[in-house]
C-alpha cells in the first residue's frame, strides 16, 4: 500500500509541474501484451487512444488472461476498461496520468469428480463479473512518425483488485 501511495504522489507532482502536451495523431490503435498480479498471468491487449484535446485522451482497451490452471481448477479472467489519460510532454516522450472504470470478468470450471459412495460431484462453469476503478500512470514513446511505444502501470480497486503492467505498439490512424 506505501508503493501504491508513493506513485500516486510521484504522480500528482508530475501532474503539476510538467508542461501539457500537444498530440501528433488524433486517434491510436493496436496491441500488446499485459501481466495481472492478482492472476499471474500474462494476457493479450487490445487498445486504442482518441486525443480528445491537447491535455485529454481518452484510452479504451481490452485484456484476455491466458488461462490458469491451478488445484484442479480452470480460471479465465479478462477485463475492459475506459480511462481518461491527463498528458504532459517531457522532450519527445509523452507521460499521462490515468483514472477510469474496469471491467473484469472471471470464471472457473469445477472439475468432475466420481465417488463411490455418492456418485459424480462437481463439473460445471461458475462465472461473476466486477466492477472497479483505475488509477496509473503510463508513457508514450514515438518510436517513428507512425508507431508508437504504449507503456502503463495501473492498480485496480475493487473486488478484483490487481496490479496490471502493460506494453503497446500503438499505430496513428488518423491526425
Amino acid at each position: 500500500m506505501k508503493k501504491l501511495t508513493l506513485t500516486f504522489i510521484v504522480a500528482l507532482f508530475g501532474f503539476i509541474f510538467l508542461k501539457p502536451v500537444e498530440t501528433n495523431a488524433q486517434f491510436m490503435a493496436g496491441a500488446g501484451l499485459a501481466w495481472g498480479s492478482e492472476i499471474e498471468q500474462p494476457g493479450i491487449k487490445a487498445q486504442g487512444i482518441y486525443d480528445l484535446n491537447n491535455v485529454i485522451n481518452l484510452g479504451a482497451d481490452f485484456i484476455y488472461y491466458f488461462p490458469n490452471s491451478s488445484s484442479g481448477f480452470d480460471f479465465n479472467w479478462w477485463e475492459f476498461n475506459a480511462n481518461g489519460h491527463y498528458v504532459f510532454k517531457v522532450n519527445n516522450f509523452m507521460f499521462y496520468g490515468l483514472a477510469g472504470l474496469n471491467i473484469a470478468g472471471l470464471s472457473f470450471d469445477t472439475p468432475t469428480i466420481t465417488d463411490p459412495l455418492f456418485g459424480t460431484i462437481g463439473g460445471g462453469d461458475v462465472s461473476n463479473t466486477e466492477i472497479g476503478l483505475n488509477i496509473g500512470v503510463g508513457g508514450l514513446y514515438p518510436v517513428s512518425n507512425n508507431i508508437n511505444l504504449d507503456g502503463e502501470l495501473k492498480y485496480v480497486l475493487g473486488t478484483a483488485d490487481q496490479l496490471v503492467i502493460a506494453v503497446t505498439v500503438l499505430f496513428n490512424i488518423g491526425g
